[in-house]
């Protein structure tokens, strides 16, 4: 065998040989990062809710919130420094009690100069007086003329008037003196006070809020959409969480007829039959109206999807092995709440899927999440 022939059978064989040792090297990577198959999961994990349990929001309950009837902008009827308050947000006051003073010194120099105005007005009138009546004599002897009576009569009679208004004057100042004391005009409580010493405020600025006693009521928000079940005089039950769920009778006595701009709900409130004493502003409460019985329930929004036009749920229904699977349940949707809505047409106690109902399909086996309940 010639070198050339050695040659070309040599780098034949170290050809073979780096294929050899590529294909070794692939198919052990191959068999390196194979991994075993998975099995397949047949059932969804799927969070729930019970028709039939208190998670489900009753429709004719409403929080509500103690406040006063006759609620009064407390102010002052002169504008002037507060240099004193008598009273806290809170605060049980009585008839008559002082509950601000404004610093009155310049009121009281005001006063002390319609004072003298007076004193001035009343010697010019008396000086008219004086003259009058001497003059009525001079005239009954003929001594003056019937004209120079009739100037003197008109000079008490300005004079009379300058002494009026200069009374007036003063008791207006008498008056504002007053005005510097805001004084509580019945028993009631202070809900708020906006005024603080060395603030200076004007005539008629709201420095505090009064409620009266015995003017207390609840007040609770309504939805738009149930608005039309409810009417002035309706029964309504009234529980108190802080009085040891305290129930009392009740009626509605007014319903807004504005919503409010912010949340859209329309105020009503709640006058009781009798106010239990302990009960205080702020205090909440748990409000049951009869309304117009309604056999719906609420559900979370998340729980509604669409086959077409017609809304949908998905209910749980467990085999007699214990086995879950879901079925769809068309519904009718009531009404639309924020994030809830209410349906009819499902059974009491239905378990329905409030979550990942677009991952579900006809008969899947699904297993609860902890917490809820079959």
């Amino acid at each position: 065998m010639d070198l050339s022939t050695l040659k070309k059978k040599n780098v034949v064989i170290g050809i073979v040989v780096i294929l050899v040792i590529l294909i070794g090297i692939y198919c052990g990577y191959n068999y390196a990062t194979r991994k075993a198959p998975v099995a397949k999961q047949d059932f969804i994990y799927v969070k729930t809710i019970n028709t039939g349990e208190d998670s489900v929001n009753k429709l004719n309950n409403y929080p509500g919130v103690v406040k006063g009837r006759y609620e009064t902008n407390l102010s002052f009827q002169v504008g002037g420094k507060i240099i004193s308050k008598e009273v806290q947000m809170g605060d049980h006051v009585v008839a008559g009690q002082v509950l601000m003073t404004l610093d009155d010194k310049d009121i009281r120099d005001s006063l002390s100069g319609a004072n003298s105005q007076v004193n001035a007005a009343k010697s010019q009138l008396d000086l008219a007086s004086t003259t009058l009546k001497r003059y009525e004599q001079l005239y009954s002897q003929n001594a003056v003329s019937a004209q120079t009576l009739d100037q003197m009569r008109a000079n008490y009679r300005a004079a009379l008037a300058n002494y009026q208004a200069a009374q007036s004057q003063a008791s207006k100042g008498n008056n504002a003196l007053g005005y510097t004391k805001l004084r509580a005009t019945a028993p009631g409580v202070i809900s708020q006070v906006m005024g603080e010493v060395g603030q200076v405020v004007g005539a008629g600025q709201p420095v505090a809020v009064f409620v009266q006693d015995g003017t207390y009521e609840i007040e609770i928000s309504v939805p738009e959409n149930r608005l039309g079940n409810l009417h002035v005089g309706e029964a309504a039950k009234v529980t108190f969480w802080a009085l040891n769920k305290l129930q009392v009778e009740g009626k509605i006595r007014e319903i807004a007829p504005m919503a409010d701009p912010a949340t859209r709900t329309y105020k009503v409130k709640i006058t009781l039959n009798h106010m239990p004493e302990n009960v205080k502003l702020g205090m909440t409460a748990n409000v049951e109206l009869e309304g117009t019985p309604m056999k719906g329930v609420i559900l979370p929004l998340t729980a509604i999807y669409q086959t077409g036009d017609t809304p949908t749920v998905w209910v749980v229904k467990t085999d007699a092995k214990g086995n879950k699977t879901v079925v769809s349940q068309q519904v009718k949707v009531k009404a639309l709440d924020d994030n809830k809505v209410e349906v009819q047409g499902l059974p009491e106690g239905a378990v329905v899927v409030v979550a990942g109902v677009d991952k579900l399909s006809q008969n899947q086996k699904v297993k609860l999440m902890d917490g809820d309940n079959s």
